[in-house]
């Protein structure tokens, strides 16, 4: 479902140019640019002037290098034709824990949404974006996804489930697929 391609803070094996070309190549028809670190629509953009024949969309992951849960970057990227939020990967407060790290975007406090993420799962549903889960807790995932609901989110993604910081069991995303109008993200590759 996403990509991830330089330039990025990261080294990656493709850069954007490599990746479209590679993709219409094999005839992709679509695909999503994903940073950990900043927004990718205005990429995005450019790529579907240069590669018209494969459809590339932009994202934004709500860690800290955008603010974390920064409802105004949730706007821009909608307005800059984004189709993908992701909630906190690499700073969410559960990744961060798992790689022994302290700190991190926290989603809830005292077992309730903390207000920028009623405000960003608004503008998703207004906006009919999809809400990808990022990296959090699988605690997280199940509150986050009924709060999404009773919000309007219509598209949900659960990312990579099997990964070991977010290791969701397959009786809870049983009970999710049953409960939730949610789709799980099979990732080939998790480092």
């Amino acid at each position: 479902m996403h990509v991830h391609s330089a330039p990025d803070v990261r080294a990656r094996k493709h850069d954007d140019l490599q990746l479209l070309e590679t993709a219409q190549l094999s005839g992709l028809k679509a695909l999503v640019l994903k940073s950990h670190h900043f927004p990718t629509s205005e990429r995005a953009s450019l790529l579907n002037q240069l590669y018209p024949e494969v459809k590339t969309f932009g994202s934004i992951t709500l860690n800290e290098a955008v603010g974390g849960l920064n409802p105004k970057a949730v706007e821009v990227t909608a307005s800059l034709g984004g189709k993908i939020v992701w909630l906190p990967t690499i700073d969410a407060e559960n990744h961060r824990r798992k790689a022994g790290l302290t700190g991190g975007v926290r989603l809830f406090e005292q077992g309730k949404p903390v207000s920028a993420l009623c405000h960003i799962l608004e503008i998703i549903a207004d906006r009919d974006l999809i809400l990808a889960t990022g990296h959090i807790s699988s605690e997280e995932i199940e509150s986050v996804v009924r709060e999404a609901c009773k919000r309007g989110v219509k598209k949900m993604v659960i990312t990579h489930p099997e990964y070991h910081i977010v290791n969701l069991s397959v009786e809870k995303q049983q009970k999710l697929a049953v409960e939730y109008p949610v789709y799980f993200e099979r990732t080939l590759l998790n480092r």
